[in-house]
C-alpha cells in the first residue's frame, strides 16, 4: 500500500523543491496537494517527477470543482484522479437540512460529471459536519446519504472533535 502526505499539513514549509525529495526519501511515493498549489501546474508536475513522487489525489474548494474546465485541466496536468472537497467557508455552510440536501445534490451531479472524464469525487470531513441539525442528522449523514456517487476522505480525529465515535462511521459507511 502506497502513503500519501497531505501538503497542506507543510504548507509552512519552506519550499516544495526542499519538501518533495525529503517526503520520498521518508518513504511517501504519494502527496496530495491544495489549491494554492495549482497556480503553476506545469511546475508542481516538474517537481513531483523530479521528486518520483505521484499525486493521484487533490483537495479542490467547492468553487474549483465548479470550474470544471480548469479543474480537469490540473487533474490531466499532475495525473490526479480523484478530487477531493476538503473544507466551506462557514459563510458557505448550509443552515439546514434542506441546504444540505441541495450541496449533496450539487455534489451528486458534479461526481457523475467529473466520472464522465474518468475522475472521482470525494469530500474531506471536519468538526462542522459532525453537529447535528433541527432534524437530530448531521450534514456528514445528509451528504453520504444524498450523494452516493461521491467518495468520502474520513478524517477520522475531527470525528472525535465533535464527540463521535470514528468506528461507528467506519462501519455505516466504510468499504
Amino acid at each position: 500500500m502506497d502513503i500519501s502526505f497531505q501538503l497542506y499539513s507543510a504548507r509552512n514549509f519552506s519550499s516544495l523543491a526542499e519538501l518533495l525529495p525529503m517526503l520520498k526519501e521518508l518513504g511517501y511515493a504519494q502527496v496530495e496537494a491544495y489549491g494554492d498549489l495549482y497556480a503553476n501546474p506545469d511546475e508542481l508536475r516538474q517537481l513531483l517527477r523530479a521528486s518520483g513522487l505521484a499525486m493521484p489525489s487533490g483537495h479542490f474548494s467547492l468553487a474549483q470543482l465548479q470550474d470544471m474546465p480548469a479543474t480537469l485541466k490540473i487533474a490531466g496536468q499532475l495525473d490526479i484522479k480523484t478530487l477531493i472537497c476538503p473544507w466551506l467557508e462557514p459563510i458557505d455552510r448550509p443552515v439546514s437540512l434542506d441546504g444540505w440536501r441541495k450541496l449533496a445534490g450539487g455534489l451528486e451531479k458534479l461526481s457523475l460529471s467529473y466520472a464522465q472524464h474518468g475522475l472521482a469525487v470525494a469530500w474531506h470531513n471536519h468538526d462542522f459536519e459532525f453537529l447535528p441539525l433541527e432534524t437530530g442528522e448531521t450534514p456528514m449523514q445528509i451528504l453520504l446519504d444524498n450523494a452516493p456517487a461521491i467518495g468520502w476522505q474520513f478524517d477520522a480525529a475531527w470525528s472525535v472533535k465533535a464527540g463521535e465515535n470514528p468506528l461507528a462511521w467506519i462501519k455505516e459507511y466504510g468499504p
